[in-house]
């Protein structure tokens, strides 16, 4: 084993264990990691005037592995920092807690800021390799410029900017296999037979012959509705410029396979963003992200309502996957029935589709050498639907003559700032900053779902 060990002001050393019980770690100081800039709320400062407890993530270890989101990219690198998903299924939502929950009745997640633009929630949707720093603000005196939103702790994001010289191309990707990590240990066909014969006998009822029991199928109903999952991603980006302009855009494709068949998550990402110089004093920065994303679920809920993970713990060993009429057997051991772990992946259809826009733009004027005036105005627009369609003979906690539901949702949020930064060095050891400022947001959503309907007399227009 290996332990690597940081301090603030000290170089990071890595110390092989092997089978010692006792290891001296000595660390070197290191001043020029003091002068390093940290990203705080509405401003930076440098390391060695920090008094807040602040973590940061750059992005060479946002990319390491195999990351698909923002949230899941924290997962490992930040003290004090608790990264779990919901459910493991691909896309789903991630439960981040900075230094435990702090609510038993309200919210307990952080508050996201991108390129100082506050957003609500930080998905599957954003793509992690669009980051070139993450900060993460834990204690009350490095939230409390954000007030009562920062209670939970601050995420604040910066994304990756154009360099001065040539314009540099570069691809990222990887490609890797996720599967089941261990499945559950149940009866095969001849232990199942040998069971149900014992109770025939102790009851009185028929006892299955040889023959017949060589004539039952074998079926291990985890290998068959679990999967070996595919998960890719390719990202193309370009960067650039000079003294007065400066770009980086991306565009990117994740395409993620479920272990659970019939569910994936595939996303397509689209970022451009700019800086202007045009002088001394002014210097304008705008950035666009913009994202598709396609989320095909699979029921994976618990008993009575269809969930393939349950049918594949129940369904006996000697139960055929098709009947003699070739149609899909079905498990009525449910309230409604009608479900079967192989069928049900292709015969229920339930789609997310949300397409979503984060942008800002800021302007920088610097009114005198100390003196800066910022205005910053952000957008945030969601919009989604969700298609779900359960034909008919297959239940997912319902009427088995086909189910049908359509949702939609959209909402925006924008926010205005305006900010008065002060700024004085008077030597090495004594500076002065102060800031402040207004600032406006407003949140607006709309939701419309259409309830649930059954009774279709055929499968051809599902739920349109």
């Amino acid at each position: 084993a290996v332990l690597v060990v940081s301090y603030l002001g000290f170089k990071t050393k890595e110390v092989t264990v092997n089978n010692q019980s006792k290891v001296t770690i000595i660390l070197q100081e290191d001043a020029s990691s003091l002068n390093e800039v940290v990203v705080i709320g509405y401003g930076s400062v440098r390391k060695s005037d920090l008094t807040g407890s602040v973590s940061t993530i750059s992005s060479e270890e946002m990319t390491k592995g195999m990351a698909t989101s923002a949230t899941r990219a924290i997962q490992g690198k930040a003290a004090g920092v608790r990264v779990n998903q919901k459910t493991g299924r691909p896309g789903d939502g991630i439960i981040i807690r900075i230094r435990g929950g702090n609510s038993l009745s309200g919210g307990n997640e952080p508050l996201y800021v991108v390129d100082g633009f506050p957003i609500e929630n930080l998905g599957a949707d954003f793509n992690p390799e669009d980051i070139a720093s993450l900060e993460i603000l834990k204690d009350a005196s490095a939230t409390a410029i954000y007030g009562s939103r920062g209670a939970n702790g601050v995420v604040l994001i910066t994304t990756k900017r154009g360099k001065n010289g040539t314009v540099s191309i570069d691809y990222h990707g990887y490609v890797g296999i996720q599967s089941l990590r261990k499945s559950i240990d149940m009866l095969n066909k001849n232990d199942y037979v040998a069971m149900q014969n014992e109770i025939a006998t102790k009851e009185g009822g028929s006892v299955k012959s040889p023959s017949e029991i060589a004539a039952l199928p074998d079926n291990n109903w985890q290998d068959l509705a679990y999967r070996t999952a595919l998960v890719e991603s390719h990202q193309v980006s370009a960067s650039g410029g000079s003294d007065k302009l400066r770009f980086y855009s991306s565009l990117n494709y994740l395409s993620q396979e479920g272990i659970l068949k019939g569910s994936d998550f595939n996303r397509i990402g689209l970022r451009l963003n700019g800086e202007v110089k045009p002088n001394d004093k002014l210097n304008i920065r705008a950035s666009i992200g913009l994202s598709s994303t396609i989320d095909n679920n699979s029921n994976f809920s618990a008993d009575g309502y269809g969930g393939i993970p349950f049918q594949a713990l129940v369904f006996a060993p000697t139960a055929p996957i098709l009947d003699d009429q070739g149609n899909y057997t079905k498990f009525t051991g449910t309230p409604w029935g009608g479900t079967n772990p192989v069928g049900y992946p292709k015969f229920d259809k339930n789609q997310t589709n949300t397409t979503r826009v984060i942008s800002n733009v800021d302007v920088d004027y610097k009114i005198t050498k100390d003196l800066v005036f910022k205005i910053t105005n952000g957008l945030d627009a969601t919009y989604g639907t969700t298609d779900a369609y359960a034909k008919i003979g297959i239940s997912n906690g319902g009427p088995t003559n086909g189910q049908a539901t359509k949702n939609m949702n959209k909402s925006y949020a924008f926010v205005n700032e305006n900010l008065l930064t002060y700024t004085k060095d008077f030597n090495e050891d004594n500076r002065l900053s102060a800031m402040g400022g207004i600032s406006y947001q407003k949140n607006s959503s709309d939701y419309l779902n259409s309830g649930r309907y059954n009774g279709f007399v055929s499968d051809i227009f599902e739920n349109n």
